[in-house]
């Protein structure tokens, strides 16, 4: 019979303070044409940049030595960074995503080789020139799904295009134009040449205007379907095209404002037919913000460097619930465009029991929050056997 002992118990705080770096490293080693590691880039970026419309956004680049090695040092952050391979042309060779933790990815092969050819036709098989084909590489690991510009081209007047020196691996296809649907596909590139034959449907088109709850209109609203968008102009114009036909998901978003009545995370469902413009227009309101003054109930300890959090409405039309993010500075976490509302706030952090109050953002101001932080104590311990075996996977 297989006994079960706990010979050690540690006693850990909850809020103990995080490392003050991650370093990623590593050293590349290119084959089959590629430049010299020592031409490559090394890209870090915040998970959330490829999708958020700030330039500043945060990144860091750094070049390898002659022998390939390099070693990127980042602060922590819980929506952790992606890493990418690139060359000076910033064609794409390699990423990796998810990367929340000290990494040494040892040795990184950087191949390229690859050749992709294909050709865009309407439904009636005739050729279509100019138009923007986009490859995307998908990151590594393949557990997940996220996928990074590499490399793109325009069709000839045969519709004709092709790639080359493709780095191998999936990739994800996508035509890009006005008056042609948007479409994609996944295609795997390895040593021998693949071909593509796409076949476009008409385009959809969405145009309307964006004002505010007294009618004015609003500019520098971005209006976003999949991966296609535009900005309200100076009377709150916009207009988006080559979209599919049938339910689009139109989210809207901009500095200082959010939807009415809805998240500044939510979108709405737009039906939209090839050939046809649809009309939908949209009213925004001022946003608010939170800041949340933090401080640990005891003393001595340091706070978490980042507070997640969710606020949860349950007014109603409004039942939905918006998770957000930011770093603690000072003892300190703002939380901005957020829509105006009575919330339960609850802190959602993973290493802290859950608090949860009430607040009320106002549109156009900021809300003020003071929290004091309990300590709590996890337990750290080994299960073996009599002998003194460890035994795994027992709960």
């Amino acid at each position: 019979m297989i006994s079960r002992s706990f010979p050690i118990l540690a006693v850990v705080l909850a809020l103990a303070g995080a490392s003050p770096s991650l370093e990623f490293s590593g050293t590349l080693v290119s084959s089959n044409n590629t430049p010299p590691v020592n031409e490559l880039v090394v890209l870090v970026e915040h998970h959330e940049n490829r999708h958020a419309d700030d330039p500043d956004s945060f990144a860091v680049r750094v070049q390898p030595g002659k022998d390939g090695a390099f070693a990127v040092q980042v602060p922590p952050d819980e929506n952790g960074y992606m890493l990418f391979i690139t060359d000076a042309s910033n064609r794409m060779y390699k990423g990796f995503a998810h990367l929340g933790e000290n990494t040494n990815f040892g040795a990184i092969a950087v191949q390229s080789g690859g050749v992709l050819a294909g050709s865009v036709q309407d439904r009636d098989h005739k050729p279509l020139p100019d138009i923007e084909v986009v490859l995307e590489l998908r990151l590594l690991p393949h557990t997940c799904s996220h996928y990074v510009a590499a490399a793109r081209c325009r069709t000839g007047a045969k519709g004709d295009f092709s790639f080359a020196g493709l780095s191998p691996g999936e990739y994800r296809y996508r035509p890009h134009s006005d008056t042609w649907a948007a479409q994609d596909g996944t295609v795997s590139i390895t040593e021998d040449p693949a071909f593509l034959s796409l076949i476009l449907d008409k385009a959809a088109f969405i145009k309307g205007k964006i004002t505010d709850a007294a009618g004015q209109p609003v500019p520098d609203i971005r209006i976003r379907i999949d991966d296609q968008s535009a900005l309200s102009d100076a009377n709150g114009n916009y207009r988006l095209a080559g979209l599919a036909s049938g339910t689009n998901d139109v989210s809207i978003s901009g500095a200082g404002y959010v939807r009415k009545d809805k998240s500044s995370f939510e979108s709405q469902r737009v039906v939209c037919l090839a050939g046809i413009v649809t009309t939908s227009d949209f009213t925004v309101v001022a946003a608010g913000s939170l800041r949340v003054t933090l401080g640990p109930a005891t003393t001595g300890l340091q706070l978490p460097a980042m507070l997640k959090i969710s606020l949860q409405s349950g007014e109603r039309n409004r039942h939905w619930s918006d998770y957000l993010r930011t770093p603690i500075n000072n003892g300190v976490a703002v939380f901005s465009n957020i829509a105006p509302g009575a919330f339960s706030f609850i802190i959602r952090n993973e290493d802290l029991p859950p608090i949860a109050t009430n607040v009320v953002i106002t549109g156009g101001s900021e809300s003020r929050l003071s929290l004091p932080l309990p300590a709590f104590y996890s337990f750290a311990g080994r299960v073996t056997d009599r002998d003194g075996k460890p035994l795994e996977k027992i709960k």
